[in-house]
Parts: structure tokens; C-alpha cells; sequence
């Protein structure tokens, strides 16, 4: 079933009812979550309810913080994710400082009102001005609506002693450990990109590159990396440079580029998702572009065969 997505409104039926919801921000969609969704899954099978997805936007620390939060999952990978997953349907709740205000017990009571009769959360859910809805709160209130909470302990997951987290994934991730990432979320780290025409210096090189731009999630650290690019439904595997190119360019302008192998397709234009394999080796500067078209070779045939 094609997800629905829908944003919070005042419609009296903003989702299809009656429903079984987890509720939360999402940002990496790592295992935590899935467990949630796995749990979710399993009671509507058997209650025959529609598993929802109830999420914010912007993310709550933005509004709250009024500071920009590195972002690991685009909203657009992260509503595929969630089909992916097997939710059916995502409720999209705009946060703003007046929702900021709203109690746990009055957001509680829209949302079973609005048809959800089941709610799946993880041990340290907290909703409500202040985070003052504690799990053990939202379960003593929504059950006295008549509804049923389902508290998921085992999404207490741990990778190297630490508990999975949106926040451990971006530590992890700013200090380039990509197994880490990987490890916490199920499947290599990726971002999704827009190719724009660059000033084709690869071409002259024998290494054409897709310059990607319009990138919402966080960066790993600069580097050379074996790569995977998916594009219409297709893989092919690719190197990419995260860095300023300072061989070719005093810009210091961070870019991404990405080679891909046995690749010819005209792209500009196109969007691409990136999935990080393996680091490389740092970005550096060459005497010469002979010199970096000589490390390229040998970047490409560790890339290709890995």
C-alpha cells in the first residue's frame, strides 16, 4: 500500500482510522525506531488498524533551541523509509512554538480522538510543554481515554556501549565511523543530491564526475570514499570526494563529486542517493594534476572491486 501522507489540520479525519501509532522525530530512521515499527506492525496485523507515523515538522530542538539540528535523514528519504518499513501512513504535525505549548494530555487526547487507538513508544518518549509527558504519564492518560500504549523496551540497543540514538549517530558520524553508523541504522549511511553541471575537470582527467548540490543531511568528515549510487531503481557502484579539491581549486568551498563506473548517462538535473561504503583516504593536495590523476587510478582500482 502506497503510504499517505498527510499534514496536520483542523479536517475532523486527518488520518484513516482506526490506527496503531508511533510517535516520534525519526531523524536516521535507525534501529530504535524500526523496532517501533515492528512492533506497530504486528498489532495492526492482528488488530486489523492502519500503522501511522506521527512526526514533527520542523524538528522540536529547531523551534525550541532556535538552532540549526544536523539533519541525517532528508524528509524525502524519510517518508520512503518509513513504506519502506511498512508504515502506511505518516501524519506530518507543523511544530511551532504555540504547539510547543500544548500539554501532554490535550495532544494525547487529539489523537485519539482522530482515530488512534494504539500507541507505540520507547522508554524515554517524552511529549508535552516541558517533556512533562513522561511514558509512564502518556500511559496512565491514554488508557483512561479508552486507548492501549505499548511501551517498547527493547529499542534499548546498544552499538560500542552506546545507546542508539539520532544524537550517537551523529557523534559517530562527524568522527567518520562509518561501521558504527552503519551498525546503528542497518544499512550504509546515504545522503540524496541534485546533479548540477560543474566545470568538468574530471572529464579532462578520465574521471567524469555527477557534482551533487541541494544536499539536506550531514556530511561525513572530507575524504575520498567507496561509494554506491542509486539512481532509477538501479546501483552502480562509484567513488566520491568530499572536500574543497585543493589541487584544482583555492574556492575552499566544501564539494561533493562522484565518479561512477561503467556509467555514461546524462544526469544533470537528476537526483542521486549516495550510500557510503568505506573510506578511502583524506582529501590532500597534489604538485600537479598529473600527480592526482595518478592517485585517482589507483582510488579506482581499490573503488571498483570492493
Amino acid at each position: 500500500m502506497k503510504t499517505l501522507v498527510r499534514w496536520h489540520t483542523k479536517q475532523k479525519n486527518p488520518i484513516v482510522a482506526p490506527s496503531v501509532a508511533v510517535l516520534g522525530n525519526f531523524d536516521g530512521v535507525h534501529l530504535g525506531h524500526q523496532a517501533l515499527f515492528n512492533r506497530a506492525i504486528k498489532i495492526s496485523k492482528e488488530k486489523k488498524i492502519i500503522p501511522t507515523v506521527i512526526t514533527f515538522y520542523p524538528a522540536p530542538a529547531k523551534i525550541l533551541s532556535n538552532q540549526a539540528v544536523p539533519v541525517l535523514t532528508s524528509w524525502g528519504q524519510r517518508l520512503k523509509l518509513f513504506q519502506y518499513f511498512g508504515m502506511q501512513q505518516t501524519l506530518l504535525i507543523r511544530f511551532t512554538k504555540d504547539f510547543a505549548k500544548l500539554s501532554s494530555q490535550q495532544f494525547l487526547q487529539d489523537i485519539y480522538l482522530a482515530g488512534v487507538k494504539d500507541l507505540v513508544i520507547g522508554p524515554y518518549a517524552c511529549i508535552g510543554k516541558g517533556r512533562e509527558g513522561t511514558p509512564e504519564k502518556i500511559k496512565e492518560f491514554f488508557t483512561s481515554l479508552g486507548g492501549t500504549v505499548h511501551i517498547v523496551d527493547s529499542i534499548d540497543q546498544k552499538v560500542d556501549e552506546q545507546r542508539i540514538s539520532s544524537s550517537t549517530i551523529r557523534e559517530q558520524l562527524a568522527k567518520g565511523d562509518l561501521p558504527a553508523v552503519k551498525e546503528s541504522i542497518g544499512r550504509p549511511y546515504s545522503i540524496v543530491g541534485r546533479v548540477r553541471k560543474g566545470k568538468q575537470l574530471g572529464h579532462t582527467m578520465g574521471f567524469p564526475t555527477a557534482n551533487l548540490c541541494a544536499i539536506h543531511e550531514t556530511l561525513p568528515p572530507q575524504g575520498v570514499y567507496v561509494t554506491d549510487v542509486l539512481y532509477k531503481n538501479k546501483t552502480y557502484r562509484s567513488m566520491t570526494n568530499i572536500g574543497t579539491r585543493p589541487t584544482v581549486s583555492t574556492e575552499n568551498k566544501v564539494c561533493v563529486e562522484t565518479h561512477i563506473f561503467n556509467f555514461s548517462d546524462n544526469i544533470y538535473g537528476e537526483k542521486l542517493q549516495l550510500s557510503f561504503l568505506s573510506k578511502l583516504r583524506d582529501e590532500k593536495k597534489f604538485a600537479s594534476i598529473e600527480e592526482l590523476k595518478q592517485q585517482l587510478m589507483c582510488d579506482a582500482k581499490i573503488a571498483s572491486r570492493n
